[in-house]
């Protein structure tokens, strides 16, 4: 009886979605205001098996509700709530059904004092574990929420002043690692600006809290957890001179507190920076610049472990000196100082002359002395046209000179001492070529790079860097053809720990009904686990830290396909496969082997306001300290039928 009722159910939903129901534009409440509502629901079959066996009926709704008070300007506001969205009855690849709602309201946009407000929350989300250089990242399942509040005076004549504050949280499981993450982040923040003088004022200050327990990335029973707290005050200031010069600087004052894994973080520090302009002439530009840290170390870690380092990957890095590692109480860069000059000459139009000179001073902890270096530097670029197309050559040589000290430890004690000194100095070449051109319906570019020189912090290290960039593309009538690739590799004197290859490769052709592409890429390289995310660091940082890096080497491959036989008729594949080792200090030595593989195919037919689906996908995701990975896998079968309504 109960199989009998459910075939009825879903017979009248179908007619309910074929039928639909009247249109109409806009829906007036009342004198002030309006409302519109689109929306979608779907039904269909749904068979899943692998880790999760399931079958049944599935249904889904997607709305989207808008509206305006009075006048847009004064009150606008969207809401969008889902029930059951997936590849099943929308175009996101997704196995899970996701489920939630994100609103915004924005009050007196157009005012002096604009206002905004941002909700979300959503259930059995799917999301990506990110690792370096991969084409298709690990999967996760998860839930989300966040909440934002924004807004800002502006009057004229008057500084600016605009304030923010965000509460998010986050928990997910890395697909294949048993374990729950969990991440909540509090952010919040004032900014000012004010122009006086022909000078432009800015200032700000900025609070963030993140607390997290992650699953060490390819263990099950280990977790990282951080516990962080970073306020930063920070002013600064430019201004023209004469239509000739320009000065900016900048200073700040940060604090960070808490803990990472068990590392203890309580550190005060300052910024500052500072650069001089000058156009002398048409020809001849000039720059004079200043850089201070008083804790380099500080600076660094706190730029990743901050709520924006799983994001923003951050690229600085400080100079690692002799001593036992570790953060903050260690024989580490302190302060730090920067200071130089560069200038450029432009003899005609094909030929440029570069050069300068640069100075860094390095404090370092328990009493020893500074590192300090000189280098200077000069090159010459030339651009011109050749055989119907461009090319660009550049070559640069530095010298730079510099103390190497000598160290042992104090007798009876572990304080290093320094017991002597040399001078030392190194010969530093780079040089860039590149070259583009169109034959006709080819376009063609290549370019390339290498350097040898001092690590750009790092006192007493060199460093090798190789770069190749090469991509074709040509179009014939409705075909359109596309090759490229690159390759960088960098590598550190006596740290193989910093060293590291990445490279890429691209393809894909199309027409005017018909898509291909592939794709496959390397990494190799360290990093540090921030939440779900491994983010690459540099030379500098790969000393700070090792008893928290992960050592990655992996590639990963995939491909997509798009086809459209009818006008209203889709089809869709893809395919992407990541295998990826890591040597993690935190689960000792033995390295973990790593593999994903994802495969998602749909068809899809529109007629009218109904869309007749169907498809399938796979995802095989696992982890192991041997060869041989036990995945998770998940099969899932689907069809169904989906529906569009302008409700008003």
């Amino acid at each position: 009886m109960t199989g009998k009722r459910s075939i009825r159910f879903g017979v009248l939903a179908i007619l309910v979605l074929v039928r639909g129901g009247p249109v109409r534009a806009q829906l007036q409440v009342g004198n002030d205001t309006t409302l519109g509502l689109t929306a979608s629901a779907s039904l269909g079959y749904t068979r899943q098996w692998g880790a999760q066996d399931s079958d049944g009926l599935t249904y889904g709704f997607d709305g989207i509700l808008t509206g305006e008070y009075h006048d847009p300007r004064f009150l606008n506001f969207m809401v969008h709530p889902y029930l059951n969205q997936s590849n099943v009855n929308s175009n996101f690849n997704s196995s899970t059904f996701a489920s939630g709602v994100n609103a915004q309201a924005n009050l007196l946009s157009a005012s002096q004092t604009p206002f905004q407000i941002t909700y979300l929350r959503d259930y059995n989300r799917e999301g990506t574990f990110n690792v370096p250089g991969a084409v298709a990242n690990y999967q996760t399942h998860g839930n989300d929420q966040l909440i934002s509040v924004s807004g800002a005076y502006f009057k004229e004549d008057w500084p600016t002043i605009q304030g923010f504050f965000s509460h998010s949280g986050t928990d997910y499981e890395v697909v294949g690692i048993p374990g729950t993450g969990t991440a909540h982040t509090n952010q919040f923040g004032l900014s000012s600006n004010y122009q006086i003088w022909d000078t432009n004022l800015n200032a700000s200050y900025t609070r963030n809290y993140v607390n997290s327990e992650s699953p060490v990335f390819g263990t099950q029973d280990l977790f990282l957890s951080q516990n962080t707290e970073v306020d930063t005050l920070q002013v600064g200031g430019s201004r023209n001179f004469f239509h000739k010069a320009t000065l900016n600087s900048n200073f700040s004052r940060s604090h960070v507190h808490g803990d990472y894994a068990s590392e203890a973080v309580d550190s005060t520090f300052d910024t500052l920076g500072s650069v001089l302009g000058l156009n002398m002439n048409s020809k001849t530009a000039l720059s004079f610049y200043v850089n201070y840290s008083s804790n380099l170390s500080a600076q660094y870690f706190t730029s990743i472990i901050g709520p924006g380092g799983a994001k923003s990957g951050a690229t600085t890095s400080p100079a690692a000196t002799t001593g036992t590692a570790g953060f903050p109480n260690v024989s580490y860069t302190t302060s730090y100082l920067d200071y130089g000059a560069n200038g450029t000459y432009q003899l005609d139009e094909h030929l440029f002359f570069t050069g300068g000179i640069d100075h860094r001073a390095q404090g370092q902890q328990d009493g020893l002395p500074d590192f300090t270096l000189t280098t200077m530097h000069a090159g010459v670029t030339w651009t011109h046209a050749l055989l119907r197309g461009v090319v660009s050559l550049y070559s640069g040589v530095s010298y730079s000179f510099y103390p190497v000290y000598a160290f042992e430890n104090s007798p009876g004690s572990s304080t290093l001492v320094v017991t002597g000194s040399t001078d030392s100095s190194l010969l530093g070449t780079n040089a860039t070529a590149s070259y583009s051109r169109a034959f006709g319906r080819w376009n063609v570019g290549a370019s390339g790079s290498y350097s040898h020189s001092l690590t750009t912090l790092l006192v007493g290290y060199t460093q090798e860097t190789y770069t190749a960039n090469g991509n074709i593309s040509r179009s014939v009538k409705d075909w359109n053809f596309s090759v490229q690739g690159s390759y960088a590799k960098s590598n550190v004197d006596s740290l193989t720990i910093a060293d590291s290859k990445a490279t890429s490769y691209s393809a894909s052709v199309s027409h005017r009904n018909f898509g291909m592409s592939a794709n496959y890429s390397t990494a190799q390289g360290s990093a540090l686990q921030v939440g779900s995310s491994l983010i690459p660091v540099t030379p500098g940082a790969a000393n700070s830290l090792p008893q928290y890096l992960v050592l990655f080497n992996g590639k990963s491959y995939g491909g997509g396909l798009n086809y459209r036989p009818k006008r209203r008729w889709n089809m869709t594949a893809s395919y992407a496969h990541a295998n990826y080792t890591t040597i993690n200090s935190l689960i000792g030595n033995a390295p973990v082997i790593s593999k994903s593989e994802q495969f998602f195919a749909r068809t899809d037919y529109m007629f009218r306001q109904i869309q007749v689906y169907a498809g399938y996908n796979y995802v095989s995701q696992g982890f192991n300290l041997t060869s041989t990975v036990l995945p998770t896998t998940y099969h899932t079968f689907y069809f169904g039928v989906a529906r569009q309504f302008n409700v008003f």
